[in-house]
């Protein structure tokens, strides 16, 4: 019975049936997570060849910092991509500062994390609240992944606007995660070296030490000044625009080790005037 042919089913020649074509359609539709990874995918190979070219040149390494701007539509969003590479011998001339030695025009994250490789993906005019960070750094952590980028690269979404709260991560074999967040007021338990020294040994799970063993956390610790309200200069006795719109004043304690300074609730050894650097900017 399974092979008997029905009475109206229609005569086929060998011929025919040789020459029928076997197709297979996909009908497959890729997520919208896929689609913004894929996207991220191209922009990272892109980055690649031309972070590739310019510190592979016949002259050696750029001293130069180098940046790639890009960006592309998907569901009704302008997603933007920024990417970043600071060489390491950016400065020939050496810095005495220490832990404070950043260039003045540093990229934030730079200061904030140390990073000098990394991507800042974001959506034009809209700003992006925690969960759909952490969905954007999920795809550009996966398309980046795949890519070989040298050096490490680290990936950052910027949250609710981004000046002072990014969530990221660090491509380096193992689990990395930034973040920063912000609070209207500093708790009291932070306003002093010690306070802050057992948060961040806290943050890092890191061993307080003893006399034995004594911890080799280091350190740096910068107080800055700010004036933007002053009498303006007078020339010749008269009162004219003054060229100086602001000042700050930095007082610096470069890197040293935990320990060194006694700075609590009740007693600081870190008075300003008496500190190794002072550094004036004027705007």
């Amino acid at each position: 019975d399974a092979d008997r042919v029905p009475v109206d089913a229609p005569v086929r020649s060998g011929q025919e049936e040789e020459e029928e074509i076997f197709e297979i359609r996909d009908f497959t539709n890729a997520s919208s997570f896929e689609r913004l990874s894929h996207q991220i995918s191209l922009a990272s190979k892109h980055w690649a060849a031309a972070s590739r070219a310019a510190t592979t040149g016949a002259s050696g390494a750029s001293e130069e910092v180098l940046q790639m701007k890009d960006g592309f539509e998907l569901g009704g969003f302008r997603y933007e991509l920024l990417f970043q590479l600071v060489p390491i011998g950016e400065t020939k001339k050496e810095d005495r500062l220490g832990l404070h030695a950043f260039p003045t025009r540093a990229h934030r994250l730079q200061r904030w994390f140390g990073v000098r490789h990394f991507l800042i993906l974001s959506i034009n005019n809209h700003n992006i609240d925690l969960d759909s960070a952490r969905t954007l750094l999920s795809a550009a952590v996966l398309a980046t992944a795949a890519v070989p980028l040298r050096p490490r690269l680290s990936c950052f979404v910027p949250v609710e606007g981004g000046r002072k709260r990014v969530l990221g991560e660090a491509l380096h074999g193992r689990r990395t995660i930034y973040c920063t967040d912000l609070h209207s007021s500093v708790q009291p338990s932070l306003e002093h070296l010690a306070g802050l020294s057992d948060f961040f040994r806290r943050k890092v799970e890191a061993e307080v030490g003893d006399d034995k063993e004594p911890c080799t956390m280091m350190v740096g610790v910068r107080f800055t000044y700010s004036a933007d309200h002053f009498d303006t200069w007078q020339v010749d006795g008269e009162e004219g625009e003054d060229a100086i719109e602001s000042m700050k004043l930095h007082c610096l304690w470069p890197a040293f080790p935990l320990g060194a300074f006694v700075d609590d609730a009740n007693f600081s050894e870190l008075d300003p005037r008496s500190a190794p650097y002072w550094k004036l900017r004027l705007l």
